[in-house]
């Protein structure tokens, strides 16, 4: 150990030496001798190293492989072919036997079969490379790898040959940076959907992309030669995404080619960007099926999805049946692969957990007071059950109530309600205002049941809600100044036109129950607003049901449905407390809600002030707290639950004045159920001192006579409110608009005199919070 106290007299020493009249000799001596050591041979870094390298050796480092053996490996990697399903920069998609692959089980000496450090690493990711051209996505919790990426500077090749109509052989040259060639043709034409059909060099166009598909088919997966006039897009295997509205304008597209994994990314001039490979999941029972949500001209919903593939396999969400049921039905005892190659994602709770084929994903619920929860990827128990599922527009089963004609039908109505409504004053130019007598044409003759996905036009077969969308745009857009000052803004919006379509897709799926009363109703967007995703749930027979569907514009469909049934021990808390609350108060709400814990009702102890939660113990590697809970009747319900322990200097920020805030120590308790998502803050003294709920439901009251439900706009609805009650009842309610840190975007409302914040999307209620 260096005895630094002695560092100073030695600096003086020299300082008192040295001078112009000192003559420099050199010693000669051997240094480890004259130290009393054994002489030590230096280490040389192998091979040849610029200046501008970086990094260095592997010795007295965590590092499996030095400078040059790093170089080698990166360039035999971007040499390395892509083969869909397999690897990408030699990188392997499985595990030899089958199963998925642990991202961190790549790394290693290359004499092992592995990876050498990845030059880049990040949460949920590492890469190699200089411009990381090979990069491996993982999750971030399971660590299994999702999908390959082939980068922009990527030197291997996506390559085979099809078969055509002559049985010819025909080569197609897929690599990054360049265009794709089929045979001699480069394809070097940007199409829109409307055009691709006469750009015949379009790499957009539906008959090269069959090519492109026709080739991964034959060449990685022993496929036979696609029939003649075999469209891969019309029977949405392929397809193509745009990244803007306007497609006529040259931009970055997706083709996406589903049950063989692979996406190619192309720049707007028609060059691979980069190539994605994702693991093949598609299990035997779900290559072709029907789907209902009930009775033909039923009134109730009844979700059921039966497998053509094999015949007596069919999922019911009303049946409730465990995972060994479905499996004993579904899964040939013979084919260990099917269930090797799924996903296991385990949700936030861990007491349920969805396992992930191709074009389904199908949900089962444990009871974790008898069970122990679930880690990341691991499978359902035999006994666990069955509570939701959901498909996308990849599987090949007709829906039995996703019918063209009637859902022109209903949207007709929607949309011509909703564009009616957007008038908000009279027309300069006429009696009427133009938009006041809109009328929607339904082009639908035909109602036969088909897959979700997009509606197509008769005859044209372009795609119907876009068309729809550009069709009230230009309306719009040819008014005059005057007469679009009196229309709501928001008209403008694609999301706002096409929620209407969400909203038919809602009602049709429910068979109506998604219009009754005392049922829940959202709609929501993304960041980018390229998706419309609306949910209804509702109570039928005592029990809940959740539907949620999504619509992408990047599709110009519908593409993702999720179907749930019932919940978990948790719910069965909150609808106990609802219960207690109903009897009280003599009313008949469906379901518990914020409003309920803001103040305590007799035998409901979940709220404000209230104690039902007591932490035992706590795991900070699940991230979950071994609580008693308690059930209102008297009796208490000891489960792992979702949550982060005081101890861990957890706790709640509370807003007391302007941007005046309080940290308030406390364990976050979250009691995720299936129906019911909320989370309490439990302080020291054991009692509640803050609740929150997100997708609330019900009325939160802000201010006394200013209720707010879920997606309103809260600007909007607290200047109304201020005008009718008046100055000095907003002042009394001590409204704080909080605002991002550029004050660009408004993040949330509160008032200080009821301590309740709203949490704002786009301007809209989106949660809500309550504290003591």
């Amino acid at each position: 150990m260096r005895v630094t106290k002695l560092l100073p007299c030695l600096a003086l020493a020299f300082a008192c030496e040295d001078g112009p009249e000192q003559v420099f000799t050199p010693y000669e001596g051997d240094p480890s001798q004259d130290n009393g050591t054994a002489p030590i041979s230096p280490f040389v870094q192998p091979g040849e190293k610029g200046f501008d390298t970086e990094g260095g050796d592997r010795v007295g480092r965590a590092r499996f492989c030095d400078v040059s053996e790093q170089d080698t490996l990166i360039q035999d990697m971007v040499l390395k072919p892509v083969i869909p399903d397999v690897s990408l920069g030699g990188v392997p998609l499985w595990n030899p036997d089958g199963r998925p692959l642990r991202a961190d089980d790549l790394v290693g000496r290359p004499e092992d079969g592995k990876f050498c450090d990845p030059s880049f690493t990040y949460s949920n990711a590492f890469s190699w490379g200089p411009t990381e051209e090979v990069i491996v996505f993982f999750n971030e919790e399971t660590r299994l790898i999702e999908f390959l990426v082939a980068y922009t500077q990527y030197l291997g090749t996506l390559s085979g040959s099809y078969t055509d109509a002559s049985g010819n052989q025909v080569p197609v040259l897929i690599r990054t940076r360049e265009r794709v060639k089929i045979g001699d043709t480069e394809l070097d034409q940007y199409s829109s959907r409307a055009d691709q059909a006469r750009r015949t060099n379009s790499w957009l166009n539906n008959a090269n992309v069959t090519k492109m598909y026709a080739m991964l088919r034959e060449t990685f997966f022993d496929g036979d030669p696609l029939p003649a006039n075999y469209d891969c897009v019309a029977e949405k295997i392929c397809d193509i995404t745009y990244d803007a509205t306007n497609e006529s304008a040259p931009q970055a597209t997706f083709v996406v080619f589903q049950d063989s994994g692979v996406q190619l990314r192309f720049s707007p001039e028609g060059q691979i960007s980069w190539i994605i490979l994702e693991p093949v999941r598609v299990a035997p029972f779900e290559t072709s099926g029907q789907i209902s949500f009930g009775e033909a001209n039923g009134t109730t919903m009844d979700f059921k999805f039966r497998s053509n593939s094999r015949p007596n396999c069919e999922v019911s969400l009303d049946d409730e049946a465990s995972f060994g049921e479905f499996k004993a039905v579904c899964i040939d005892a013979a084919d260990d692969r099917t269930l090797k190659r799924v996903n296991y994602d385990v949700w936030t709770a861990r007491d349920s957990v969805d396992v992930n084929f191709n074009g389904l994903d199908i949900g089962f619920v444990r009871k974790l007071s008898t069970s122990a929860a679930l880690k990341d990827g691991e499978p359902p128990a035999d006994p666990d059950t069955l509570y939701t599922v959901s498909f996308s527009r990849v599987l090949a089963a007709p829906v039995e109530e996703f019918r063209p004609r009637s859902l022109g039908t209903l949207y007709e109505r929607k949309l011509e309600e909703r564009v009616h409504g957007t008038v908000i004053g009279t027309s300069t130019s006429g009696p009427t205002h133009p938009l006041s007598d809109y009328q929607l044409f339904n082009p639908f003759i035909r109602n036969d049941p088909q897959a979700i996905g997009e509606l197509k036009v008769p005859g044209s077969g372009g795609s119907w809600i876009p068309a729809v969308v550009d069709d009230v745009l230009a309306r719009y857009d040819a008014l005059s100044e005057a007469d679009r000052a009196m229309v709501d803004p928001r008209i403008t919006e694609p999301t706002f036109l096409i929620e209407p379509f969400v909203d038919a897709v809602l009602e049709a799926f429910t068979h109506g129950e998604s219009e009754a009363p005392g049922t829940f109703k959202f709609f929501q967007t993304t960041d980018d607003r390229r998706w419309s995703i609306g949910a209804a749930h509702f109570v039928r027979g005592g029990v809940s049901y959740r539907l949620e569907v999504q619509y992408s514009l990047d599709f110009g469909a519908v593409t993702f449905v999720t179907v749930s049934r019932g919940g978990s021990e948790l719910d069965a808390l909150y609808e106990a407390a609802l219960a207690r609350v109903n009897a009280a108060e003599g009313t008949s709400e469906p379901f518990f809600t914020l409003a309920m814990a803001r103040a305590g009702t007799a035998g409901n102890p979940y709220s404000l002030g209230g104690a039902p939660i007591t932490i035992q113990d706590f795991d900070r590697r699940l991230t979950m707290l071994d609580a008693v809970l308690a059930v209102p009747g008297g009796q208490t319900l000891r489960i792992p639950v979702s949550g982060d322990p005081m101890e861990d200097e957890n706790g709640y920020l509370r807003q007391i004045r302007g941007e005046r805030w309080e940290f308030v120590p406390s364990h976050v308790v979250r009691l995720y159920g299936k129906e019911t998502v909320m989370a309490f803050w439990i302080e020291a003294d054991g009692k509640i001192g803050r609740a929150s709920q997100g997708d609330f439901k019900g009325d939160i009251e802000l201010c006394d006579g200013l209720p707010i439900r879920y997606g309103v706009d809260l600007r909007r609805s607290i200047q109304a409110w201020q005008e009718l009650a008046g100055p000095d009842a907003a002042r009394d309610c001590e409204i704080v608009y909080n605002y991002s840190p550029n004050g660009n975007v408004l993040d949330s409302v509160v008032s200080l005199t009821n301590r309740v914040q709203l949490t704002a999307y786009d301007g809209r209620a989106v949660a809500a919070a309550i504290w003591r």
